[in-house]
């Protein structure tokens, strides 16, 4: 039904705007903090390039494993099991879960894992509607569950070794040269909104996807659907939204809490973020900007001096990143419980 559809593209675009706020931000913060951009021009520049990226990834280029990822948690032969009104309550619960945890680690200022929030609400609803067996345990294992631990893993172990060197490597070079690492961070920036925006566009489109395949009265194919341009522009758009009124207190976590960074590491922590974004996208990894980033800063701080990164701050953030996915899979469980049997 049309309606259905257009609830859960709503509710898809809401948590859209929801990443562009939360891991927009955080492809800015630490060039912010460096000033090798201005709070505006960064903006500007990083809200461009989310626009463009997805049309171009997405759309010219067919690239959209993660969204199929986002919908394979799930057996897809148990999406033949249930008719529209069921697909809908399990679309409405997992995004209801999810986007209640982002609101609720939001007001409490917790960091999380938007990757991890839609994907936990995802397997929660599931497991209410269609069965704990109906989940792909392997997918979600690997995919998700290992991915919170490995990503900030990848993260420290890359920021440290890149860190490295480049210390090696700048040793013999004149201070002028240096202060090119300012310049460089600007183009960090453009390719790192890209990897951003390629990966969590995808994320949504996947919850799009979902819904043409289970709330359509037409008959749409899982494997084979093509996304049309304007749904990709309107995340897109949505997405930039979310940047512009990105938090300060995101910014100031990223870019000063960590640890203060100085342009080479700046420079460093961009680009090894950058490094892992793409390699996640190509391989159809929904992985969590944020969560990268912090870890690559971490490991750049490690490499220079191990006692100057913040690791207190850094345990409460591995913490709530930990409890991100089980919590909203509970909520998405709970709701769709909930919902069964109030509708059904």
């Amino acid at each position: 039904m049309v309606g259905y559809i257009v609830t859960i593209s709503i509710l898809a675009g809401l948590f859209t705007f929801y990443m562009g706020y939360v891991d927009g931000t955080s492809a800015i913060a630490s060039s912010i903090a460096t000033n090798a951009l201005k709070p505006r021009s960064a903006l500007i520049t990083s809200a461009l390039s989310m626009f463009v990226a997805p049309i171009i990834i997405v759309l010219l280029m067919k690239s959209d494993s993660v969204a199929r990822t986002v919908g394979s948690l799930i057996y897809t032969d148990s999406y033949l099991t249930i008719n529209q009104t069921q697909g809908f309550i399990f679309l409405l619960s997992a995004m209801l879960g999810a986007l209640i945890w982002a609101v609720i680690s939001t007001i409490l200022s917790v960091p999380n894992s938007v990757s991890h929030i839609l994907l936990g609400g995802i397997v929660g609803a599931g497991i209410a509607m269609f069965g704990i067996n109906a989940v792909d345990w392997n997918s979600v294992g690997i995919k998700v569950i290992l991915m919170v631990f490995l990503a900030p893993i990848l993260g420290i172990i890359v920021g440290y070794l890149m860190q490295l060197l480049f210390v090696f490597i700048c040793q013999s070079w004149p201070r002028a040269m240096k202060k090119g690492f300012k310049v460089m961070q600007r183009i960090n920036v453009v390719l790192l909104s890209i990897s951003i925006a390629a990966n969590n566009i995808q994320k949504s489109l996947g919850i799009y996807l979902l819904a043409a395949v289970l709330c359509s009265n037409n008959a749409v194919s899982f494997d084979t659907y093509q996304f049309s341009w304007w749904i990709i522009i309107v995340f897109s758009v949505l997405q930039c939204l979310g940047l512009f009124f990105g938090g300060e207190k995101l910014i100031s976590m990223v870019g000063y809490k960590i640890h203060r960074l100085s342009n080479v590491q700046s420079f460093v922590a961009q680009l090894s973020t950058l490094i892992i974004s793409f390699f996640a996208t190509f391989l159809g990894l929904p992985i969590a900007t944020t969560q990268v980033v912090s870890s690559t800063i971490m490991g750049v701080g490690a490499a220079e001096n191990f006692t100057s990164v913040r690791w207190i701050r850094a345990k409460k953030i591995f913490i709530s990143w930990i409890i991100t996915f089980p919590a909203s899979l509970l909520l998405g469980y709970v709701i769709c419980i909930v919902l069964k049997a109030i509708l059904i």
